[in-house]
C-alpha cells in the first residue's frame, strides 16, 4: 500500500493546537495576529507576515515557534525546521515547538528524528488526551518505517487462565456403541472433560525488508507453551515460522507466504503442518477493505500417519471502519481436508465457516472486542463403531478488552465459549476459557 505523509501532516495540526502558547506570544500584537491567521487555516498569510521580521527577531522562541508552524503549514518544511531549532535551542522545554518539529521531520521523511522528538514530548507533563494523540502518531511513524525500511518487531506475553474442558472431551460418563448392539461403554475419566487452571508463555519476532516501493520480503518466528496445574498429559507447545513476499500497487497488496508449524503434546511431537498461503487485499478507501485467500497445508501426525492429510482453506473477508473509529468485520471460508491413507475416508472432511466481529476505535487506551464464529464439518465416510458418518456444528463466542496502560504494554482479559454439536456423542463437547494476558511489544 502506498504510504503518504500528507494525512499525518494535515491531521497533526489539530493535536498540536492543544499545547499552550508561550505567554510572550499572546502579549505581542504581531504574534497574536499570526496566531489568528494560523488558527483560521491561513498559514501562508501568517508566513508572509512573519518572514520579513526574521532577521530582527530570530532567537525569540515565541516568534520562531510561530514562524516554524507557518512555514510547515505552507509546505516549507526545511525552513520550518530551522526556525523551530532556534526556538528549542533557547527554550528546550517548549513542548509545542518540539511537537511541531517532529511533524516537520516526518513530512521530510526523517522518521528517526520525528520519533525522538515525539518521545521527548511524551515524557513531559502533558494532558492525557495529548499523550494519547502522541501515541497514535508514534504508531503512524512505526507504520511508515515498516513500509520504507527494514524493520524487526517482536513481542513477549504471558497468560493465566482457566479452561473447563482443556481436552475437548464429553461430559457424560458413558456412551452407547451401535456396533455392539447399543451397549453402554464407560468413558475413561481422563478422556472426559477435564478442568484446570493454566499458564502460557509466548513470544515472537517478525522482519520486513522493502526491496523497492512495491516489493517487500517478510519472515517471522514465534512459539508458545501452555502448562496446566493438572493433567500434564495435555500440556501443549508450538513453534511457527514463515517467510514470504509482498507486492503492493495502488490499493492492492498480494502476498505469498510459506508456513511451518510444529505442535507438541506432553513434550512429544504431535503434528507438523507445512504449506503456503496466497492472499489478495484490496483497500477500497480508508474505511473499507476486502481480503481473499487460499491456504494449503500438509498435515503429518507423529506416530499416527493414518491421520495425515492435505488441507485446503479458501475464503474472503471484509472489514469496515465506522466514522467514529469502530471496526466491524466478517468472513466466510471453505475447508477441504483430504486424508492421505486409502480406505480411511472417515478421517477426512469438508466444511465451511462464518466469522463476524467488532472492536471499538483503535488507538484508545481501552479497546473492547467481540467475535462470533460458526463452522460446519461433514466427514467423508462412516465411523465403523458408530455406524454413521460424522457431522459437526461448532459455535464460538469471544469477548474481551485490551487495556494499553503504556505505549508498549497491554493487558487483555478474554472469555471464550465453544460448543461443538455432533451426531456422534463422543465428539460433542462444551468449553469455556477465561484468561488474562500481559503483553510487551518491542
Amino acid at each position: 500500500m502506498k504510504i503518504s505523509y500528507l494525512p499525518f501532516v494535515r491531521s497533526a495540526t489539530a493535536m498540536f493546537c492543544l499545547f499552550s502558547l508561550n505567554s510572550a506570544a499572546t502579549a505581542d500584537e504581531l504574534l497574536t495576529q499570526a496566531q489568528k491567521l494560523i488558527d483560521a487555516g491561513k498559514a501562508r498569510a501568517a508566513f508572509v507576515l512573519l518572514a520579513p521580521q526574521e532577521d530582527a527577531r530570530a532567537g525569540d522562541p515565541a516568534f520562531d515557534t510561530l514562524l516554524g508552524i507557518a512555514a510547515i503549514d505552507s509546505g516549507q518544511h526545511s525552513r520550518g525546521v530551522f526556525a523551530l531549532e532556534r526556538a528549542l535551542s533557547v527554550a528546550p522545554d517548549n513542548h509545542r515547538a518540539r511537537a511541531e518539529i517532529a511533524r516537520a521531520y516526518l513530512a521530510l521523511g526523517e522518521t528517526d528524528s520525528a520519533r525522538e522528538e515525539l518521545k521527548t514530548v511524551r515524557e513531559q507533563d502533558i494532558p492525557p488526551e495529548v499523550m494519547r494523540n502522541i501515541d497514535r502518531y508514534l504508531d503512524a511513524v512505526d507504520r511508515i518505517d515498516t513500509a520504507t525500511r527494514t524493520t524487526v518487531r517482536g513481542y513477549l506475553e504471558g497468560t493465566l487462565g482457566h479452561d473447563d474442558n482443556l481436552n475437548a472431551g464429553p461430559r457424560q460418563g458413558s456412551i452407547a456403541i451401535p456396533a455392539f448392539g447399543g451397549l453402554p461403554f464407560t468413558i475413561d475419566k481422563d478422556s472426559r472433560a477435564s478442568s484446570s487452571v493454566f499458564a502460557t508463555a509466548a513470544g515472537g519476532a517478525t522482519l520486513r525488508h522493502p526491496v523497492n516501493k512495491n516489493l517487500a520480503l517478510t519472515a517471522g518466528i514465534s512459539g508458545w507453551q501452555k502448562v496446566g496445574k493438572h493433567y500434564s498429559e495435555y500440556d501443549t507447545a508450538a513453534v511457527d515460522a514463515n517467510a514470504g513476499i509482498l507486492w503492493s500497487a495502488e490499493r492492492n497488496t498480494w502476498s505469498l507466504t510459506g508456513q511451518y508449524n510444529q505442535i507438541y503434546l506432553d513434550d512429544h511431537r504431535f503434528r507438523r503442518a507445512s504449506g503456503l498461503t496466497a492472499q489478495w487485499q484490496h483497500d477500497y478507501n480508508a474505511r473499507n477493505q476486502l481480503t481473499t485467500f487460499v491456504q494449503y497445508a500438509a498435515l503429518d501426525y507423529a506416530g499416527q500417519h493414518i491421520r495425515d492429510a492435505h488441507r485446503w482453506v479458501y475464503g474472503a473477508g471484509y472489514a469496515h471502519a465506522l466514522r467514529s473509529g469502530e471496526i466491524i468485520y466478517g468472513s466466510v471460508y471453505g475447508i477441504n481436508e483430504k486424508e492421505k491413507a486409502s480406505q480411511q475416508s472417515q478421517l477426512g472432511h469438508k466444511g465451511y465457516g462464518l466469522r463476524f466481529g467488532a472492536q471499538t476505535a483503535a488507538g484508545q487506551p481501552l479497546v473492547l472486542f467481540a467475535s462470533a464464529a460458526f463452522e460446519a464439518r461433514r466427514y467423508g465416510g462412516e465411523e465403523a463403531i458408530f455406524l454413521k458418518t460424522r457431522h459437526d456444528r461448532q459455535f464460538d463466542i469471544s469477548l474481551g478488552a485490551s487495556w494499553r496502560f503504556a505505549r508498549e504494554w497491554s493487558l487483555t482479559p478474554r472469555a471464550t465459549y465453544i460448543k461443538n454439536r455432533s451426531n456422534i456423542e463422543l465428539n460433542a463437547y462444551e468449553r469455556t476459557i477465561v484468561s488474562l494476558t500481559l503483553r510487551r511489544d518491542f
